[in-house]
């Protein structure tokens, strides 16, 4: 584990099925991500129903970490998780 992964000790784990969302642009901000296994797509829906895909985390990579300073999720549309565990960090903690 590496040192900055140190956050997430005693955060709630989540497991995703494949295709699940795990929340979409413009939703309020709650939390960040870090990967456990499989991988998440952070993913943008277009005007003509496909999707741009604008990152995809993997293991041992956090997710939504920029987004803990906004009030909503604005650079990326819908979280999709593909078959992916990970721990959720609250913007409380």
């Amino acid at each position: 584990m590496l040192e900055w992964q140190k956050i997430f000790d005693g955060s709630l784990e989540r497991s995703l099925k494949a295709g699940a969302t795990l929340f979409r642009r413009e939703d309020p901000v709650e939390s960040m991500y870090l990967v456990r296994s499989g991988q998440i797509a952070l993913e943008r829906p277009m005007t003509d129903g496909s999707a741009l895909t604008l990152h995809i985390a993997s293991e041992g990579m956090a997710l939504a970490e920029a987004s803990l300073f906004a009030d909503a999720y604005v650079n990326g549309g819908a979280i999709l998780g593909h078959g992916s565990d990970g721990i959720v960090l609250s913007r409380a903690a």
